[in-house]
């Protein structure tokens, strides 16, 4: 492919990294790409975004969501939401291939724009890329796309210097090095307050479209940063995820296709549902996806000192779930190094690894949602204890979301706790002791032969997001 250049129209600013091959920046391209598809309705792209960002855009662009633009990417949209529409990461790979130049929107003159879409993304093709961006061109133009932008430029200069300083905190050039056995390349981090929760990897091929060597990543940023700050906990898994790609996707292809996609194929079969909803909705990504997961896990453990049990459990909300096991099986990679110089070695091990899941799939998919319930309660349901007990206590079948609790009236018996206990204790009357066991203390002195009693409910659920079986009704009597 002949080289490709940009001209890339940013907000000037001037950002430095500790890490000196990082650049960050906010692109016009990109913003207005995931602007129009916002106002055209797309779900993908119809997520949370910064408030005030968000107000800016609907009262700016208000006269607008009707341009010729927005039919044409509706029709585009039409049809399942699969990855075999023009939907999601086909937005910023078409961004990368434009350029802003006196006021207009062109296709960059040194893209062969056949050539990049069957590189990138063949959900497009040469006509609808074409006239795609001959639309939003007009729609650029009319509705002065360049003045809303210009005016934003505070907003998105304190989200590069949160980056800047995220950037700084996070990225080991050493480990990258250690982990796979390939030097980090120049990494550009596009920020994008317009994507909302979106995040894309951009590869070297979208990058030289853009100007920039080595590799980018886009990352959409929700939080207003005049209050809160970056989320660095869920940022620093999505950028050190999407830099993961320029890796795993050396290694993974082609030499394990054909072996990762059938295992992706049988697990696709029966997880289409969870997997479609965040984006996966093609087999042939299911597993790249989650082994590109399992090492930003790595790097998260092992760098950034994370117990893994949030990533873990954003795993499973994905439809991964088989995630935790993912984990464990990679202490083989790390306690025997010895044989396996990088990443690039353990390969054979995590294809076999994904062929044994998928051979699995039906009878961890009934595991993995059965509800849980509750085993035991103390004292007993239903039996008669004296009047000094202090603590209910709940025991259930499986691991719970202590960060939620569930505690209603038992309209056949009398509530343990009444309305005066915020006046004289500063703690809650319910607590989690672990993730089995839910304890609701007792808050009042109780009367002989009366009959006490509560409701847990089935609100409660899960580390994997199952609710309860069903409404636990508790009573006892007190002799």
């Amino acid at each position: 492919m002949r080289r490709l250049y940009c001209l890339l129209i940013s907000v000037p600013l001037s950002i430095s990294c500790i890490y000196a091959n990082t650049r960050i920046f906010v692109n016009e391209c990109q913003e207005l790409s995931a602007i129009t598809w916002r106002l055209a309705g797309c779900e993908e792209y119809n997520t949370r975004l910064n408030s005030h960002y968000l107000r800016e855009i609907e009262t700016y662009f208000a006269d607008f969501k009707e341009h010729p633009v927005m039919d044409f990417i509706r029709d585009m949209r039409a049809g399942k939401d699969t990855l075999s529409v023009v939907a999601y990461n086909s937005v910023p790979m078409s961004g990368a291939a434009m350029l802003i130049h006196k006021g207009k929107v062109r296709l960059n003159p040194d893209v062969n724009i056949s050539e990049y879409i069957q590189n990138n993304d063949s959900r497009w093709s040469d006509e609808n890329f074409r006239k795609y961006v001959k639309l939003l061109d007009d729609f650029y133009r009319k509705s002065n796309f360049r003045k809303f932008y210009e005016g934003q430029s505070e907003l998105y200069a304190s989200y590069i210097e949160d980056m800047e300083t995220l950037c700084q905190n996070i990225i080991e050039e050493e480990w990258f090095q250690q982990f796979y056995g390939m030097e980090l390349p120049e990494i550009s981090v596009i920020v994008s307050p317009a994507s909302g929760i979106n995040n894309y990897a951009l590869n070297e091929d979208m990058m030289m479209a853009m100007g920039k060597s080595g590799i980018g990543a886009l990352i959409g940023v929700t939080y207003n940063p005049q209050k809160s700050g970056i989320n660095q906990g869920s940022t620093t898994q999505i950028l050190i995820h999407e830099i993961s790609h320029y890796f795993t996707n050396k290694i993974f292809f082609p030499e394990y296709t054909e072996r990762l996609t059938a295992a992706g194929t049988k697990i696709f079969e029966h997880l289409s549902e969870p997997l479609t909803a965040v984006g996966y909705g093609a087999p042939q990504i299911i597993c790249p996806e989650y082994l590109n997961d399992l090492c930003m896990m790595m790097y998260s453990k092992e760098v950034l000192g994370s117990s893994l049990i949030k990533e873990v459990r954003e795993c499973y909300r994905r439809g991964f779930i088989w995630a935790e096991e993912g984990v464990r099986y990679m202490e083989n990679f790390s306690e025997n190094r010895d044989q396996y110089a990088s990443f690039s070695d353990f390969m054979p091990q995590l294809v076999g690894l994904m062929e044994g899941i998928a051979d699995n799939i039906v009878a961890m998919k009934n595991n993995f949602y059965t509800p849980p319930y509750i085993v035991t309660a103390y004292p007993a349901n239903g039996s008669t204890v004296s009047a000094d007990i202090s603590e209910i206590v709940f025991r259930f079948s499986q691991p719970m979301e202590t960060g939620v609790t569930a505690m209603e009236l038992n309209e056949e018996a009398e509530l343990f706790i009444d309305d005066t206990w915020y006046d004289t204790h500063d703690d809650e009357p319910e607590y989690w002791k672990d993730e089995y066991t839910y304890v609701i203390r007792v808050g009042k002195d109780l009367e002989s032969g009366k009959k006490y009693g509560v409701v847990v409910t089935a609100t409660l659920y899960n580390g994997y997001g199952v609710n309860l079986n069903k409404d636990y009704v508790y009573s006892f009597n007190v002799k």
